[in-house]
């Protein structure tokens, strides 16, 4: 398949869309679009938020770190003070199997205690350990004699021969439950002589820490639910705090699963799932303590400040939703209904009701198109009146055509002279014949006479004429009666108007009978209107046949090709267009029944009704 082909195959199944489905392929993209558009910024937004929440607490552990570090220097200073002051390198000197090692101990006890409280006055504990059982210093009152016993031995079994200083978090549990951590040095002598191994450990209460995080974390950058934690080089936890939300002050964090770091990167940042939640892990090393600082946010807590922003996206998005939606349904309504409206008039037009026009009440394209459309059915409308009214001049034309081809005078002489003769020959049956026919004859043959109004008492006189006529030939096998109040005898109606009725009921009625036919013709006045009734009780019609007749005659004689008869469908054109809407023709019938025909005209004293009609309708066919 070619590139042109699937193009024009694109473009059909586009043009076979429905008005709505259009609008909604052209603006579902827009709207797609407009959603991608706020996805990235959300995106871009949550990523420079995140980076601004990295950098500013990268920049609060670089702090942080420096305070540490002239902290810390300050105690290692006054370690070392320490270690080379005299009790210290007096007690190296002595010698635990020398006489009176009790009493010298005692003495140098007094002397470092008075010089360890001078020098490190922020210590909790201090001791100088050779052996488990060989040590001086200040002990610390909230270790029992046996919880100070177990800690010596863990750090005479770790770091009896270690070399130089470093601090570290406790390896005693019960050190680690009260808060503190310790400076551990290796004790060296002033002087060139062998002494055996001894270590300096201070006690230090993590207080300095706490108020160093707590000086911080209320930074405009900190975030509230953050954690700050200090490892050392062994991943002993040093110190931990947490800061709740809504709290002034931090607190001892003593959750530890899941908050250790292995990661050999000086600083850095990732982001770690604990314990089904998401936190943002930022770290920093004190490179001479060999420690770790680092602080765990929670995700959630550190976005809450975005939440507004995402709210009002999320709202943004809705509201473009639902103004899209309107947006669909306003438009294709308006189209759709517009050209529906159309639709439906054209529909209507074309059932026959040529009358109808789509109503403009707007300036847009369809309007614009309904303008035009009624502009055209004017002229369709004008043009096919014309035709319908040269039409029935055609039919006049004819019909005076032929009434000119019999000279009435010789018509009505002749016919009078057979009259005479038939009198003379006493044929009396034979010459009333010959009258009735030239009565009707006189009545019939009138030149433009199908547009005459005439009494209806003359129009009543043409139908006895034209059933004694029928009586002469079918003799006692039909029977008519004429039932008609004499107050509208003098009123007007069209010239042969009732008495094609009258034939349609003896033709189609009551003419196969052999006997018992019967028409019955009534007249009266109702309000504005004359009422005729003319009912047979002859064979009727089938349903069918009677709404294919109804159908007929509800059709416009504008639309209905020229037909040659006078009969019913002929009748009822005429006095549509004599009449208009001024008229109603209705046709009843069962079949085995009979067949029922009410005629309404309106009420007519004299002929000027017509007069100006025919006027105008000439001027129109001109």
């Amino acid at each position: 398949m070619t590139m042109r082909s699937l193009k024009r195959n694109a473009y059909n199944a586009f043009a076979n869309l429905s008005i709505r489905g259009k609008i909604v392929f052209v603006f579902v993209p827009i709207l797609l679009s407009f959603v991608l558009i706020v996805t990235l910024t959300w995106g871009l937004m949550t990523n420079s938020l995140q980076s601004q929440i990295i950098a500013n607490n990268q920049l609060m552990l670089e702090i942080i770190r420096q305070e540490i570090q002239r902290e810390t220097s300050a105690l290692i200073l006054a370690g070392e003070r320490l270690m080379s002051g005299m009790p210290v390198q007096r007690y190296l000197a002595s010698d635990m199997e020398s006489e009176h090692y009790e009493s010298r101990l005692e003495r140098i006890r007094l002397l470092f205690t008075r010089e360890a409280n001078s020098l490190l006055p922020s210590a909790s504990g201090v001791w100088l350990l050779k052996k488990p059982d060989d040590y001086v210093g200040i002990n610390d009152r909230r270790f029992s004699l046996s919880e100070r016993r177990e800690i010596l031995e863990l750090f005479h079994e770790r770091y009896i021969n270690s070399i130089g200083g470093r601090f570290i978090g406790s390896p005693s549990v019960s050190c680690s439950q009260a808060g503190i951590f310790h400076y551990v040095a290796s004790v060296h002598g002033t002087q060139i002589s062998f002494h055996p191994p001894c270590i300096l450990i201070v006690n230090l209460n993590n207080r300095f820490l706490r108020n160093i995080f707590h000086l911080y974390s209320q930074e405009p950058g900190a975030i509230r639910g953050a954690t700050y934690r200090i490892y050392d080089r062994e991943n002993n936890l040093i110190a931990a705090y947490h800061r709740d939300e809504g709290a002034s002050e931090l607190t001892v964090d003593t959750e530890t699963v899941g908050f250790d770091d292995t990661d050999q990167a000086t600083q850095g940042w990732k982001i770690r799932n604990i314990n089904g939640r998401q936190f943002l892990h930022i770290y920093q090393t004190v490179h001479n303590l060999d420690w770790r600082l680092s602080v765990h946010i929670p995700l959630d807590d550190a976005m809450a400040g975005s939440r507004i922003y995402q709210i009002v996206l999320i709202v943004a998005l809705l509201l473009a939703f639902l103004l899209f939606l309107l947006f669909v349904r306003l438009t294709t309504r308006v189209i759709v209904s517009r050209i529906s409206e159309m639709a439906g008039a054209m529909s209507r037009i074309s059932s026959g009701e040529i009358e109808r026009r789509f109503p403009v009440v707007y300036g847009d394209e369809i309007s614009r198109l309904g303008n035009d459309f009624n502009l055209m059915l004017d002229r369709l409308q004008h043009l096919t009146i014309n035709v319908a009214k040269l039409n029935l001049r055609q039919r006049e034309a004819e019909l005076a055509a032929l009434q000119s081809q019999i000279n009435p005078h010789f018509l009505y002489n002749t016919l009078e002279t057979i009259r005479m003769s038939a009198i003379e020959a006493e044929a009396d049956s034979i010459a009333e014949q010959i009258k009735t026919l030239a009565d009707i004859f006189r009545y019939t043959v009138v030149p433009g006479g199908l547009k005459d109004l005439v009494p209806i008492r003359a129009e009543l006189e043409h139908v006895r004429d034209y059933t004694r006529i029928q009586r002469y030939r079918f003799g006692d096998r039909h029977a008519m009666d004429i039932d008609v109040a004499p107050e509208i005898y003098e009123l007007y109606t069209l010239r042969l108007i009732l008495q094609p009725l009258v034939e349609n009921a003896y033709q189609h009625g009551i003419r196969q009978m052999r006997s018992g036919g019967h028409i019955t013709l009534h007249g009266r006045i109702d309000g504005e209107e004359v009422i005729f009734t003319v009912s047979d009780n002859g064979r009727g019609m089938s349903e069918a046949r009677l709404a294919e007749l109804r159908a007929d005659l509800s059709r416009s004689p504008l639309t209905r090709p020229s037909q040659p008869s006078i009969g019913l469908v002929n009748v009822n054109d005429r006095l549509r267009l004599a009449f208009g809407d001024n008229y109603h023709l209705k046709l009843d019938s069962h079949e085995a029944v009979g067949t029922t025909v009410s005629l309404n005209i309106p009420v007519l004293t004299t002929d000027e009704y017509f007069a100006k009609g025919r006027t105008e309708n000439d001027e129109a066919v001109e």
